[in-house]
């Protein structure tokens, strides 16, 4: 037997932060192994061995967070779960200013370290039935995980998710996980309780069974429907080299396995099995493979490589979206044009009165918008993405930034500048001072007089009965996500507040391109950044974190239906704006239509019923009815008709 690691003793180490940095190569770039919501993982070395190094980067975790994560990885001691080898939790006390006087501050210093894994997260090696992992590596990595009572720190974020020692459920305002991994009792009620857990280990099945693409099949399938098709794709796959009285018990197994994950995923949480009803079934399949004298088989070396800290929770696919990496040309002559791009936080900070509260133009979810005012008069507008946000770091922000500011149209607000900079702070946190590096990452935008859509889109507003700036604003919006979508970006956040409107009254979209910071070049993928505004959030996104064009033509069905009736959608409970939808479909009949705009001519009435048509189309759930932008751009254009669309578009 192999001695054991000196690294995987039952006690971790208590390292120096001058320990962690040498571990790290002084945080070498080249060493980072990924980014999480709350810091940064190396690859280090710690006595000439491997190790994957966490560290923490967010000023304001308590201290009762870092131990109840640190305490949760010391409870579990299973083949599945990776280890925790050392640890830091240091601080230095230093005399800083904090609100005009000197205070006495700690600088915290909080990393793990965890046992490193050679293959890898499952993430990367997930795949559709077609490739990758053959069954049997498949389904051990299934029962590897649900064999352990406590499976956690596999599927949430090291201690981060709450983890539940007793039954018992519990609610939270803090929304802590990862979108499409999170069941619909905490995304619309912040209910935690083991059928969390149950869920969420349903989406990994499903995404080892079939792989991220297959996983996105659900929600254009019944249960049955999808049941088949993964059955299917494998019996497929593993007729290529089993005996047909090997093919059959092989097949029944991964029936099994897939419907226990649809089990899982169940939206009442009650109906959902528990662990222990899993692990029976389980064993079940085993106990007719092994009837039939077929487990004798061994697993081989490529099955194998998985089987022990490999099944972590989450496939790590962060967010993203694709840009094009091309110039549109010069930008029109403006003072803009002298600023530089990269522009400093000490000049954006004298612009905008060190962004103080008067200045402020709007929040929404990426941060806070700020009114800039340079020497000459001129403004921009200047928005500080929340401290909190994912975005990417140093040449990997610069380099998107650029390309988007390389995007001119007509129906876009134009990003002129951009910065970001590490700066000390200094918080507070439980009556005691830190010192902390906080990255202050911000971008620059023309400044646009009339403001967002979001204040027109009310009764008595300046153009609530104006029909021509309406319709002329919903085809200005159209049309700018056309464009975005030709490139292809997904805005994810489209929402009257993000339309702005120029002196002519004319739409620009803003806040696009945004997402393109958090990720990865993909223009349909499953994320881990929670983005998006109440009341439209298309409910692919929301319940399942599946992202793509037609996540954004949700956000433009509610838009439209608020420009078209005046009437706000402000259910913020409700994060797919179900209520506001249900009103307008009962309320806004072609006799409400002439009854709200009595003097209309024919050809108005039949725009303003155009429009609300297309709204209701857009927020179809399902996916693949909603039109597309190319169709709805054409339709308001008067090139096809409702009919023609039905009848051609998916032939």
């Amino acid at each position: 037997m192999a001695n054991k690691s000196p690294l995987l003793s039952d006690e971790p180490r208590k390292l120096s932060y001058q320990s962690i940095k040498e571990i790290t190569d002084d945080f070498n770039e080249d060493r980072i192994l990924g980014r999480g919501g709350f810091g940064i993982v190396y690859k280090g070395e710690l006595n000439r061995e491997e190790i994957a190094v966490k560290v923490f980067h967010v000023p304001r975790l308590e201290d009762g967070e870092f131990q109840k994560e640190f305490q949760n990885l010391r409870r579990f001691n299973h083949q599945n779960v990776v280890k925790l080898v050392a640890f830091c939790n240091e601080s230095k006390q230093e005399y800083v200013k904090f609100g005009g006087q000197e205070v006495i501050a700690d600088k915290m210093h909080t990393a793990l370290c965890l046992e490193y894994v050679q293959n890898g997260n499952l993430g990367k090696h997930i795949s559709d039935e077609q490739t990758g992992l053959n069954w049997r590596a498949r389904y051990k990595i299934i029962k590897g995980i649900c064999e352990d009572k406590n499976m956690v720190p596999k599927i949430g974020d090291f201690g981060f998710s709450r983890l539940l020692g007793e039954e018992y459920t519990t609610k939270t305002m803090s929304s802590v996980g990862t979108r499409g991994y999170l069941p619909p009792e905490y995304i619309n009620s912040q209910i935690i309780s083991k059928e969390f857990d149950i869920f969420s280990l349903g989406v990994i099945i499903v995404k080892i069974m079939a792989g991220h693409e297959g996983y996105s099949c659900i929600d254009d399938m019944t249960t049955q429907e999808f049941v088949d098709h993964v059955h299917g794709n494998w019996r497929k796959k593993l007729g290529e080299t089993l005996s047909p009285r090997s093919l059959e018990a092989y097949c029944q197994q991964v029936k099994r396995c897939i419907e226990i994950a649809l089990e899982c995923t169940k939206w009442k949480r009650r109906e959902r099995p528990t662990i222990q009803d899993i692990v029976t079934a389980l064993i079940q399949t085993e106990t007719v493979i092994g009837d039939l004298g077929l487990q004798t088989e061994q697993f081989t070396q490529e099955e194998s490589i998985l089987l022990k800290k490999d099944t972590p929770k989450r496939p790590p696919k962060e967010m993203a979206t694709v840009i094009s990496r091309r110039k549109t040309g010069e930008s029109k002559p403006s003072i803009l044009s002298s600023l530089p791009k990269d522009l400093p936080l000490d000049f954006l900070k004298k612009i905008t009165d060190d962004f103080s509260e008067e200045r402020t133009l709007g929040t929404g979810a990426f941060g806070t918008f700020y009114m800039g005012i340079l020497e000459d008069g001129e403004v921009i507008a200047v928005k500080k993405l929340a401290e909190n946000s994912p975005v990417a770091r140093d040449k990997a922000f610069a380099n998107e930034v650029q390309n988007i500011m390389a995007l001119e149209h007509e129906n876009i607000v134009k990003l002129v500048g951009y910065c970001q900079e590490t700066q000390k702070k200094v918080v507070q946190n439980n009556g005691r001072y830190i010192v902390a590096d906080i990255v202050e990452s911000l971008l620059c935008y023309e400044y646009l007089p009339n403001g967002s859509l979001g204040k027109y889109n009310a009764a008595g507003s300046s153009i609530s009965n104006d029909w021509d700036i309406r319709f002329k604003i919903i085809k200005g919006i159209c049309q700018g996500l056309l464009f975005l979508h030709s490139i292809p970006i997904v805005h994810m956040d489209l929402k009257p507040e993000n339309i702005l409107l120029d002196n002519a009254m004319v739409a620009k979209i803003a806040d696009f391109g945004l997402s393109r910071l958090f990720g990865q070049e993909q223009t349909r993928m499953n994320t881990q950044n929670v983005v998006g505004s109440y009341g439209y959030i298309a409910p692919e996104y929301l319940y399942r974190g599946e992202i793509s064009t037609k996540t954004d033509i949700y956000s433009l069905g509610l838009t439209v239906l608020e420009t078209v009736t005046a009437e706000k959608n402000s259910a913020s409970n409700e994060p797919s704006g179900v209520r506001f939808i249900k009103m307008v479909r009962e309320k806004w009949t072609f006799d409400h239509i002439v009854s709200v705009h009595p003097s209309l001519s024919a050809d108005y009435l039949q725009e303003i019923t155009t429009c609300i048509d297309i709204g209701l189309e857009c927020v179809e759930i399902d996916r693949q009815k909603r039109p597309s932008i190319e169709n709805i751009v054409d339709r308001l254009n008067g090139v096809v008709t409702r009919y023609d669309r039905i009848g051609g578009e998916h032939q």
